[in-house]
């Protein structure tokens, strides 16, 4: 962290928009707000040679989140690596899902997205999963520390039994066995035979 704000994160943007050799941004630990936030989205609009988003711990609201998916869908982004890991989010009804779910049903170019800490539940698990069925470069998948269980595991047990291309899914810290319940890590285990 370096203790970059809003109004600083803003300025780097703007300086940064006419940089074609951006590879890579990594904002991280960076109290960013939304001002902020959405100051890179507009960077990521203007950077199709971005390769390497990192934004974990940046105090990110559901609007960023929202915006970083339309961009990504909308833009033709090279984006490979997405960390949006440990954002705010107020709210119960996991809406942001759908939306990233949206933008990596159809995306070519990611391959590892960081999505811990979320405050994602079984819900926005299975609203995730109907899309990410037909994403066939993701290869890394990370919902650590989220809110999953039973349900959520089956729903991805249904992700990892329909041909799908992952090579790590992140799920430490989650409620899958909660209650001793084994239903989840037997549907897991049952889609990986």
């Amino acid at each position: 962290s370096n203790s970059v704000g809003p109004q600083g994160c803003q300025a780097l943007c703007q300086a940064l928009r006419g940089c074609p050799v951006l590879r890579s941004l990594d904002l991280s630990g960076n109290p960013l707000g939304r001002p902020g936030g959405l100051a890179v989205v507009e960077l990521l609009k203007a950077a199709p040679g971005l390769e390497e988003l990192q934004l974990a711990d940046a105090e990110l609201d559901i609007d960023v989140l929202v915006a970083v998916a339309a961009a990504l869908l909308q833009c033709g982004s090279r984006l490979r690596l997405c960390d949006l890991e440990n954002p705010r989010i107020q709210t119960l009804q996991e809406e942001h899902t759908v939306h990233l779910g949206r933008m990596l049903r159809v995306n070519t170019h990611l391959s590892e997205v960081r999505l811990g800490k979320h405050r994602m539940r079984d819900e926005g698990v299975r609203q995730l999963v109907s899309f990410l069925v037909e994403n066939k470069t993701l290869r890394v998948l990370d919902l650590r520390c989220n809110e999953l269980g039973a349900d959520g595991a089956r729903h991805l047990g249904t992700l990892l039994r329909d041909d799908c291309q992952l090579s790590l899914l992140n799920l430490s810290g989650n409620r899958i066995g909660e209650k001793q319940n084994v239903a989840g890590a037997r549907a897991l285990a049952e889609a990986l035979q």
